[in-house]
């Protein structure tokens, strides 16, 4: 999915599934059910109030996903991308088997291979912001530093719509 959206799958181990293809994963899949349990169902259109004719068709709806279950999914998404974090990227550095020098030539070539891909300057900023901003909020320490989180992201979204218009 992520590669068909942005022309590359480089960045899903950093990402993960996102909301979007989750939310259309499933969709599709109740979608299936319901074609499934309602194969005999119809639905008659009629052409007029007073006419006879009609034509019918199967009943199917379109399939409604519960926010919990968004929500759940999110959080197994981003639990999934901490472990990916934890033992892919950070394991040989935190525990000493690399030297923080090789450990910045290795993160400068990866994050230079991801820029060159479609879209991927623009987003190795997006999730470089995303990692940052989560971090800061994982270290927040009480209501000043969340205050001044919230600041700063209200700052960023109305930079952002300012630069859109």
């Amino acid at each position: 999915f992520f590669a068909m959206v942005f022309g590359s799958e480089a960045f899903e181990q950093y990402v993960g599934e996102l909301r979007l293809a989750t939310t259309m994963k499933k969709s599709m899949a109740r979608d299936d059910e319901d074609v499934d349990e309602c194969a005999d169902a119809e639905v008659v259109f009629f052409d007029s109030d007073d006419d006879e004719r009609h034509r019918t068709v199967p009943a199917v709806g379109v399939a409604d996903i519960d926010a919990e279950e968004l929500a759940f999914e999110q959080r197994r998404r981003e639990v999934r991308l901490a472990q990916t974090l934890a033992d892919d990227v950070l394991r040989e550095f935190v525990s000493g088997t690399i030297s923080e020098a090789d450990f910045e030539a290795a993160m400068t070539a990866t994050a230079r291979d991801l820029a060159a891909t479609p879209f991927g300057a623009t987003l190795l900023v997006v999730v470089a912001r995303a990692y940052k901003a989560a971090g800061a909020r994982h270290l927040a320490d009480g209501p000043t530093d969340d205050l001044a989180l919230a600041l700063e992201e209200t700052a960023h979204d109305a930079a952002t719509r300012w630069n859109v218009l």
